[in-house]
């Protein structure tokens, strides 16, 4: 009796502890959501939302910048489009990631080590600031969490309701933003290196099966438009190559803006212009952060190797498979060039002349944003007015 008692006294304790840091993570998302005006990404998902015009669902199918998330812009801009009123669902949706990342580490473990998770998510700056950016990330967050959640729960309990669950979870993060297929990836790799029974994988795949076709009206779209050799789509002349997408120090500095956020340490516009002096001069913040992100990781993970095998496996397996793919595809590719690249190699006619094509194309033709992104008069002298995530990460 006094067992249930203590037992019943904790999980009590729990829930309002849970409550107060999801009541937290909703201070610290709502509070300045109109202390930067909205930058260049955050314009072209207004751009891609086509407010006030007519057939929003026939431009939805053209878009592959999260076409969900630009779709339910068109319509919630009626209600107004300031930063703060533009940017307040994505805040509610990064505070809902919040209990959603507590259930996914009930699942995994105790009820201690899932608050301590929570926690994590409402004080993690780089949640906190894509959770204030009207673009498809937080969104994505929320249903990879989601996702992960019913697919550890279809392989433990094999429930078909959570098999189907995760199909949805699947799809409304394709449609968020593509890196949602990294997330799956990640759970692939988990059924085969645990080798799971035939039944669980069966009906995953055909779960995935089930999205693909669901999503298939943007695969045909993502074939015919993905070209990264390109500078615009279509035939516009020689391509003009910027620089490479994938850096020596972008993976440590990804780890290190995860654990210390972008205010801390050296910035990207530091690394550029002097990689080890600014290296050097913030070695003491690069120490801290490796120390206060990394032991906590290597810790637990050493925990849920001596424990839980798929545990370790699946949080492993998301980890390393996301990054890896995303490392990967950057290194494959070159980032299009900008103005300032076309200035550096000498093809400023030649860029001019291919974004001058592309934007006298007939109007439902594809058609790079950036010609109604130049007719406007704060990005024509190159960012947002008052600055944006490059001007606040200390991009040139």
């Amino acid at each position: 009796m006094a067992d249930e008692a203590r037992t019943k006294s904790a999980e009590r304790y729990l829930r309002y502890a849970l409550f107060a840091g999801i009541g937290l993570g909703a201070v610290l998302r709502f509070v300045s959501l109109a202390g930067k005006s909205l930058w260049v990404d955050e314009l072209l998902t207004i751009v891609n939302a086509h407010l006030g015009e007519p057939g929003i669902f026939s431009y939805v199918l053209h878009n592959l910048q999260g076409p969900a998330v630009s779709l339910f812009i068109h319509f919630w801009a009626r209600l107004g489009t300031t930063e703060t009123l533009l940017r307040l669902p994505f805040a509610v949706v990064g505070v809902l990631a919040i209990p959603a990342m507590y259930a996914l580490a009930r699942e995994m473990s105790d009820g201690w080590t899932s608050l301590h998770t929570a926690f994590l998510l409402a004080l993690s700056p780089v949640h906190i600031w894509y959770s204030q950016e009207v673009r498809g990330y937080a969104f994505v967050v929320l249903f990879s969490i989601l996702s992960t959640c019913f697919f550890f729960k279809w392989v433990r309990k094999g429930n078909r309701s959570d098999i189907a669950l995760y199909a949805v979870s699947v799809f409304a993060g394709l449609v968020s933003n593509l890196s949602m297929a990294f997330v799956v990836g990640a759970h692939l790799v988990f059924l085969i290196v645990r080798r799971r029974q035939a039944r669980i994988a069966l009906w995953w795949a055909v779960a995935v099966c089930l999205v693909l076709v669901a999503f298939s009206p943007w695969v045909g779209e993502i074939v015919a438009r993905v070209q990264p050799q390109r500078v615009v789509g279509g035939d516009t002349g020689p391509p003009l190559i910027g620089g490479a997408s994938l850096s020596a120090m972008a993976v440590p500095y990804a780890f290190f803006t995860f654990g210390a956020g972008y205010t801390f340490g050296p910035s990207p516009r530091d690394l550029q212009v002097d990689r080890r002096g600014s290296i050097r001069r913030n070695l003491p913040a690069i120490v801290f952060a490796a120390f206060a992100l990394g032991v906590p990781l290597l810790v637990g993970l050493a925990a849920a190797a001596g424990g839980d095998k798929d545990v370790f496996t699946l949080l492993l397996a998301c980890l390393i498979v996301p990054a890896l793919a995303v490392a990967i595809v950057s290194a494959g590719t070159r980032r299009p060039a900008g103005i300032r690249d076309a200035a550096r190699h000498g093809h400023r006619e030649t860029y001019g002349d291919a974004l001058r094509r592309s934007c006298s194309a007939p109007r439902r033709t594809r058609r790079p944003v950036a010609c109604q992104l130049l007719r406007k008069p704060a990005l024509r002298q190159g960012r947002p007015e008052g600055g944006g995530e490059g001007h606040r990460a200390g991009l040139p």
